[in-house]
């Protein structure tokens, strides 16, 4: 019998709520999920908040950027408005205020790094800190799409998991055995439309783990499946876990 894939909820619940809030998780804790994904970012002030896109427009009605917000200004962004108005006066939260709200409960976490501007460099340290200061560090796996970040987090806190997030098969399998090795990855996280067995195989000569994203479809989670991923991140954190449930390991 094979080892069951974990099943992350992308950015939380994020059919059930807006994505990346604490009302998102909180559903996530509800539904029974292993683990639940989502992005870092700092503001201007330099404090790591989780939110998706640099841009406020992507989520709200203001027409600004989070890496150019001052925390205390971005505390008076209503993100919960334009998704339901039950939702209305939903904020971004501090990444303190998801690790407080995820802590009690047993859900893994991946915590992606998004890039940043040249100036903003420093986002890791924070990141491993707040990490550390709720002792979720064998809970926790931190992936980011630069291969820069993977590094500094190797040296950084070795002891913490890291995943390489790819979207793209240009120059693929070189740039991951090439990022892959010097970062001394744990998992590999890529995009779902370039999973096949070669990338499965790859990742395991190397002893990565591989979890791809975002996987909404019954079809592409039964393929999935079939090739021995070791997880799934989804928007259909609900169907994933009926499709694992009935899935049969040992064919």
């Amino acid at each position: 019998m094979g080892e069951r894939p974990l099943i992350f909820a992308h950015r939380g619940m994020s059919r059930a709520a807006p994505e990346n809030t604490l009302p998102a998780f909180a559903r996530a804790i509800e539904l029974g999920v292993d683990g639940v994904e989502f992005d870092v970012r700092l503001t201007a002030d330099k404090v790591a908040v989780v939110v998706h896109n640099d841009e406020l427009i992507a989520h709200t009605t203001t027409y600004d950027f989070v890496s150019r917000t001052p925390w205390r200004a971005l505390q008076t962004v209503d993100v919960g408005a334009t998704f339901a108005p039950q939702f209305m006066g939903t904020r971004i939260p501090t990444l303190h205020e998801v690790l407080e709200c995820l802590a009690p409960s047993n859900l893994r976490m991946n915590i992606e790094i998004k890039a940043q501007p040249y100036w903003h460099f420093g986002l890791e340290n924070l990141v491993i800190q707040a990490v550390q200061d709720f002792r979720l560090e064998d809970r926790v796996v931190i992936s980011s799409f630069s291969p820069l970040v993977m590094l500094r987090l190797r040296f950084l806190a070795s002891h913490i998991s890291r995943a390489l997030l790819v979207s793209s098969r240009a120059f693929f399998f070189l740039n991951i055995k090439l990022f892959g090795r010097l970062a001394r990855v744990d998992s590999l996280h890529p995009l779902v439309d370039i999973m096949d067995h070669d990338l499965v195989d790859l990742a395991h000569e190397h002893h990565w783990r591989i979890v791809p994203w975002t996987v909404n479809t019954r079809e592409e989670m039964e393929r999935l499946l079939s090739l021995g991923v070791n997880g799934i991140i989804t928007d259909e954190p609900q169907l994933a876990l009926s499709v694992v449930a009935g899935y049969n390991y040992g064919h």
